[in-house]
């Protein structure tokens, strides 16, 4: 509704070389862009990991509206009460929202589909979980930390599935932009790809090519820990295909060799 009044608004404009000269067609064009590309990777993710990203759902989704502002301010409209009334209905809206993926994670049948969906990467959505539990608990509302606990507890009780000690440097591959597939170099061990993390920070990703998930665990582990005193970040990826150490490609190349 804010874009369409937006579009609007530029459609009143007839000087183009005005609406590229204070960027405003762009900003319109990325925010959009951004906020479909958005919905689209929501739509992606499996029960578990939507849970576990929803403080990072919320930000993003206020992000968005912030853009908007921008937007309004480029074209000299008066937004001051237009922003309250987004805050207002934002706040009842995004309460509206949690309660419906509450309700969504404490149905038992939802529960068990999601534990034999063979595609949820599922020891991945438990480990975003964990890492919300023991290390974000402060930026999540105590309901969904409640609901959190509790579901990480049944699908654990249920599938029997193991998962390891979450350390606070842990990044999912939920932060991070990238296709497994599309490697730039790759060996009997690993393939390597370059791709993007968090709001554009470049970064290297090393992905271990293994079949075991307990195996794949303890090496990636051992192989983490063994980096921890660098100063390059890592993550862990625990879908059934590969782990991702992502180390950050800048201030140099030589980072991506040293991996």
């Amino acid at each position: 509704k804010r874009l369409q009044f937006v579009l609007s608004e530029l459609s009143k404009i007839s000087d183009e070389q005005t609406m590229r000269q204070n960027r405003v067609l762009f900003m319109y064009g990325n925010t959009i862009a951004n906020f479909i590309r958005f919905l689209e990777k929501q739509a992606k993710k499996s029960l578990l990991k939507r849970l576990a990203s929803n403080r990072k759902v919320v930000a993003a989704i206020q992000e968005f509206h912030e853009d908007i502002d921008d937007l309004y301010k480029l074209l000299n409209i008066a937004f001051i009460q237009e922003m309250a009334n987004w805050c207002r209905q934002w706040d009842e809206e995004r309460k509206h929202q949690e309660q419906v993926l509450l309700d969504i994670v404490s149905n038992q049948q939802t529960i068990r589909a999601e534990i034999q969906n063979k595609d949820s990467d599922l020891v991945e959505g438990l480990a975003m979980l964990k890492f919300e539990l023991d290390h974000k608990a402060q930026d999540n509302s105590p309901a969904t930390l409640r609901a959190m606990k509790k579901t990480f507890n049944k699908v654990v009780s249920t599938s029997k599935a193991k998962v390891p000690a979450i350390p606070p440097w842990f990044i999912s591959s939920d932060d991070v932009d990238f296709d497994a597939k599309n490697f730039f170099d790759c060996g009997s061990y690993s393939s390597v790809n370059r791709r993007t993390w968090g709001k554009g920070t470049k970064v290297v990703i090393k992905c271990l090519l293994m079949d075991d998930d307990e195996a794949m665990c303890a090496d990636w582990f051992s192989f983490a820990n063994m980096l921890t005193k660098g100063p390059w970040n890592h993550s862990r990826s625990t879908n059934n295909s590969n782990a991702a150490l992502i180390a950050s490609s800048s201030p140099s190349e030589a980072l991506s060799t040293s991996i």
